[in-house]
């Protein structure tokens, strides 16, 4: 596997990541907030600081690999 495409890969997977996590927290928010009724939320505020911290951290990486890319690419700036 060439590096281009294993940088695409890494790019692919934890950008598909950070939209599960960030679609967990959105479903929460509905529940912490009632919009369903009478409903309670399914994260406390821990995970959700977790969850925070780990798209957070996501995203630089993802960042980082995708700067990689650009240079390996030779896109000019």
């Amino acid at each position: 596997m060439t590096q281009t495409r294993e940088l695409c890969n890494k790019l692919d997977a934890r950008l598909r990541v950070i939209r599960g996590l960030t679609d967990i927290l959105a479903e929460n928010d509905v529940f912490k907030t009632g919009a369903l009724g009478n409903t309670t939320a399914q994260l406390d505020a821990e995970n959700e600081r977790d969850m925070h911290a780990a798209i957070s951290l996501l995203s630089e990486q993802t960042q980082k690999e995708l700067t990689e890319l650009i240079a390996l690419v030779e896109v000019p700036a």
